[in-house]
């Protein structure tokens, strides 16, 4: 499970606003273990919706439609290696059966998470989830942005401009699925946040760049 080169990925099934999660009761040191989304690791990202709806049903007994997905996360895990986690977020058709004995599930809504057990890796994805979920829902923008709104928008945009490589392709694409999608500002906010978080930068970086910029335009 452990292995630099698995690829895993994260069912996020979601209800009345809360993410089903799930955890061992009995763990290696026999107390139960953290918190995670059902899932389970793939050869390759390839076909990930027919794995997973296969994983889940021999897993925990249950149907699901997985309906869309984001671009793979990395974490860098206790012993040193990199555990690449791809979310599906899909529907539950039958509900997942889990043993009680053995594992213990609930739904959690984005309130509880700094609350709950949870290695880095599966909180993270939990926060994603949730900022990414009204965008991957809510179809395509029907009522516009302010103009103020939409000029801090233009302003994400210069700066992933003046970031450049550092933010890769995948979460560029990923990040732009909000500024056309039927959600408000402070979701396109938390999205672009996000991205920063997990490219590592910080956007006082590109605010000190433009000050830079314009104190030598008024020299």
């Amino acid at each position: 499970m452990k292995s630099q080169d698995a690829i895993f990925y994260a069912v996020l099934i979601r209800s009345k606003d809360r993410f089903l999660i799930c955890r061992v009761l009995n763990g290696d040191r026999g107390v139960p273990g953290n918190y995670h989304f059902p899932g389970g690791s793939a050869k390759s990202e390839r076909g990930l919706f027919s794995q997973a709806k296969a994983t889940i049903k021999a897993k925990y007994g249950a149907d699901i439609v997985p309906f869309a997905k984001l671009s793979a996360s990395s974490f860098l895990l206790g012993d040193g290696t990199l555990q690449t986690i791809v979310p599906i977020f899909a529907k539950e058709v039958t509900p997942l059966r889990f043993s009680p004995d053995l594992v213990s599930a609930r739904f959690a809504e984005i309130h509880e998470i700094d609350s709950l057990p949870f290695d880095y890796g599966d909180r993270f994805l939990f926060r994603k989830g949730e900022a990414y979920y009204d965008v991957l829902t809510k179809g395509t923008r029907k009522t516009p942005l302010s103009v103020a709104d939409a000029q801090k928008v233009l302003s994400m945009e210069e700066s992933i401009r003046y970031f450049g490589k550092r933010i890769p392709k995948e979460r560029v694409t990923e990040f732009r699925l909000c500024t056309v999608a039927d959600v408000p500002y402070s979701k396109v906010l938390e999205c672009y946040l996000m991205m920063l978080e997990e490219c590592k930068l910080d956007y006082n970086e590109y605010l000190s760049f433009v000050r830079a910029k314009r104190a030598s335009y008024a020299e």
